[in-house]
């Protein structure tokens, strides 16, 4: 004889409600990470002012927010590839692009970013 239990299915919907709710929020409101991409060996640390992330493979595109403190003048950006390429664009929070490179090899890049660009 099998038993109904409809609370636990009314909290599980319930949670994943939130969980898409939650996600929804994210990605309007311009928080976290956006991707549409394989990933594999992928670890990512980040918040609101800095993002790294280091894979073994990455192929498709990935979006970050950050948003720089009021007074910062300069976004650091240190690459290192080992084998492939990566591209990266920074636009600002209007969407003008602020930096944009093909094909980067191992570098660092220091970009001025204007008391506009916060929300990059």
């Amino acid at each position: 004889m099998m038993k109904h239990k409809p609370k636990s299915l009314t909290s599980a919907i319930l949670i994943a409600l939130i969980v898409i709710a939650c996600i929804a929020a994210a990605n309007f409101l311009g928080i976290g990470t956006i991707y549409s991409a394989t990933r594999i060996g992928y670890v990512e640390h980040g918040g609101w002012r800095n993002w790294s992330a280091k894979y073994t493979m990455l192929h498709g595109q990935m979006k970050h927010t950050i948003r720089p403190e009021d007074t910062q003048k300069t976004l650091h950006i240190e690459v290192v590839t080992e084998d492939g390429s990566i591209s990266i664009e920074i636009t600002d929070k209007d969407g003008n692009i602020v930096f944009d490179e093909d094909n980067m090899e191992t570098a660092t890049y220091d970009v001025n970013v204007s008391e506009n660009s916060h929300g990059l």
